[in-house]
């Protein structure tokens, strides 16, 4: 790719974009594209209120069924949701982590 004689600078393992909500489109991206300028593959994610979507858009060589990429990233999320609901229900910051910064603290003194 080049831009008044310049190559453009693409990242080289995973392209993640968010694109807007629009109420009158039902997919984002173009099924069966290829992504010649990264390794992995690219990510087009909208967040509605009661879903999550996600669009691969795989790079050249990439071999993985978008199913098993889905399952893997739909259980990270659940392991972050988790966390999240975790801290949520404590008042206050783990001691382990309050023993941590004190000793970050100390140790740059």
């Amino acid at each position: 790719m080049a831009l008044s004689g310049q190559r453009l600078h693409w990242p080289t393992d995973v392209l993640i974009s968010h694109p807007r909500i629009f109420d009158s489109y039902t997919i984002i991206g173009r099924p069966g594209v290829r992504l010649p300028y990264v390794r992995q593959f690219g990510l087009h994610y909208q967040i509605h209120p009661q879903k999550t979507v996600l669009i691969f858009m795989p790079g050249v060589k990439w071999r993985y069924p978008n199913h098993l990429v889905a399952g893997k990233i739909e259980k990270y999320f659940r392991k972050l949701a988790d966390l999240a609901q975790e801290f949520a229900m404590q008042d206050e910051i783990p001691a382990s982590a309050e023993n941590k910064s004190d000793t970050l603290q100390k140790t740059s003194e």
